[in-house]
């Protein structure tokens, strides 16, 4: 097998052996990942190898977020039950809220499956205070740094939902019409089914027509 055969099989195979050994760039996106990135595999017309990040760089192309990264997390009791915070050096990156702290954790490490990811209390404690503060209704502000991996449409709608003033509310059509798309309706629900970040990003305040709740991802 010659070497750009045996590099693209490795790329199929999520093989980590060749971790360290090449990467890939991908024309389409203008991002580089190691083999066992666990992104979405690209059309193999769009793929470039080379022999290290720095030759990637050179290239033009940008580190992929999902593999390399380092993210610390810490779970912590709330008013809703477990909640983890997870947060990059750049920002939080994902808030969850569930019954068990070792299934959220299980989520997250599967999310971010190719992520170096590690446990910090004492890191995180500050992000965790204020939101419990905010759950709590001691502190109604929320202005936490963000570092999410997201489509541009996902961020005009999370752009839109953190503008909705505390106990108010705004109806799916209402938060399109906002971005400027009135008709992308299910489109915005979708947004907020997928939302990472809990609380911070309050797809809670977005209701159907008749005000019940409907794509609010962390009933």
């Amino acid at each position: 097998m010659t070497g750009e055969k045996k590099y693209w099989a490795a790329v199929l195979e999520r093989d980590s052996l060749f971790d360290g050994v090449f990467v890939y760039g991908v024309r389409s996106t203008g991002i580089y990942c190691r083999p066992s990135c666990p992104a979405r595999r690209p059309h193999r017309r769009n793929v470039t190898f080379f022999r290290g990040p720095e030759d990637a760089d050179s290239a033009g192309f940008r580190p992929c977020l999902r593999c390399g990264e380092r993210i610390c997390y810490a779970i912590a009791d709330s008013p809703l039950g477990k909640m983890l915070v997870a947060s990059t050096e750049k920002g939080v990156r994902a808030v969850s809220i569930g019954d068990s702290g070792w299934a959220l954790e299980s989520e997250l490490v599967k999310e971010y499956a190719a992520a170096e990811i590690r446990t910090d209390d004492s890191g995180l404690h500050r992000h965790i205070t204020v939101l419990l503060r905010y759950l709590r209704g001691k502190d109604l502000s929320l202005n936490h740094p963000l570092d999410i991996r997201i489509t541009a449409f996902q961020a005009k709608v999370y752009n839109a939902l953190r503008k909705i003033p505390c106990g108010q509310t705004r109806t799916y059509a209402e938060i399109a019409a906002a971005v400027d798309l009135p008709r992308a309706i299910r489109a915005v629900g979708r947004a907020c089914a997928t939302n990472p970040i809990a609380l911070a990003i309050p797809c809670h305040r977005v209701v159907r027509k008749d005000g019940t709740l409907g794509g609010y991802r962390w009933v």
